[in-house]
């Protein structure tokens, strides 16, 4: 029988790939013209995906875990190695090629390709970091200060942005605190590590999502709104179900907000709790979940006590 925190650090994973794989229909999709939203793990959108495929943001998790799980540690260009194999042959695609990249990431992979190096330079504030979080968190859960180190190194990838630093480390220390049996949704958001936020995280110290409606929550590809996005649809729902929904159903870019969603909501309600016909319908469900319990069995111990 699993334990409560296996249970967590499995559907945190999960719960990603079916955001992932339930806002696809809804990728791209403007919220003024989406009518019924989406109920249910379907597919389609724009790449036309069967019920259950997922896009990039799953594929760059599988990604970072598996450089995690290969390098037994912390390796950037080994991330960036299995990022490139993704992008340009198909690697952990739920497709037989690399879809779904940003600009952002597509220019960043192709100066790892060309020089070997990562990028150097600012870069705009997407969200492709946040969205492949899980596998930081998860791989660094007995220790907060390597949780939150490691969940700023691996921005340096794909994003240079202070807004997207802010994001990472803001998130890898709220699912640390869920994985360590954090279970009040307003004790969650607050009295975080002291840290040098950007000031674009203001509103999300504020509490804001607390307060506001859908029609005053931007689903954005800009990291920030899409945390907060994410964040609000967590905290306005009472399961892992209707925190996808919620997120997915704000349309945009819908499949990266319900896949930063989905590890909030999977680490807090478990995978026990994720609907079964979603986790039968999702593709690679077995594979994914043997990809977690690699993290969860080769963490890192905390040897500071």
């Amino acid at each position: 029988m699993l334990t409560r925190k296996q249970d967590s650090l499995q559907g945190c994973l999960i719960g990603l790939a079916c955001g992932d794989a339930v806002g696809t229909t809804l990728e791209f999709c403007p919220r003024h013209r989406i009518k019924q939203g989406v109920q249910d793990m379907v597919g389609g959108g724009k790449f036309r995906l069967a019920a259950g495929k997922w896009t990039d943001d799953t594929s760059m998790a599988l990604c970072l875990a598996e450089s995690l799980l290969s390098s037994k540690g912390f390796n950037l260009n080994n991330q960036l190695e299995y990022y490139c194999r993704w992008a340009f042959e198909g690697y952990n695609s739920s497709l037989s090629y690399g879809f779904g990249l940003g600009q952002t990431t597509v220019y960043s992979l192709c100066h790892f390709r060309r020089t070997g190096q990562a990028i150097t330079t600012p870069t705009k504030d997407g969200n492709g970091a946040l969205m492949r979080l899980a596998p930081i968190a998860i791989f660094y859960h007995n220790n907060l200060t390597q949780c939150i180190h490691y969940a700023e190194q691996s921005v340096k990838a794909t994003h240079l942005s202070a807004d997207c630093f802010s994001a990472n480390r803001y998130f890898a220390e709220v699912l640390y605190r869920i994985f360590q049996g954090e279970n009040d949704k307003d004790r969650l958001f607050t009295h975080l590590q002291p840290y040098a936020w950007s000031k674009a995280m203001e509103r999300l110290f504020n509490l804001e999502f607390k307060s506001k409606n859908s029609d005053e929550i931007s689903s954005s590809g800009y990291v920030i709104d899409t945390l907060e996005a994410a964040i609000w649809a967590f905290y306005h729902s009472d399961n892992f179900e209707q925190t996808i929904l919620n997120a997915a159903n704000l349309g945009e870019d819908a499949d990266t907000v319900a896949a930063v969603a989905g590890q909030i909501a999977g680490a807090f309600y478990g995978l026990s709790h994720i609907p079964e016909q979603w986790k039968q319908r999702l593709f690679q469900y077995k594979r994914i979940l043997t990809i977690a319990n690699q993290l969860i069995i080769n963490a890192p111990l905390d040897l500071t006590e």
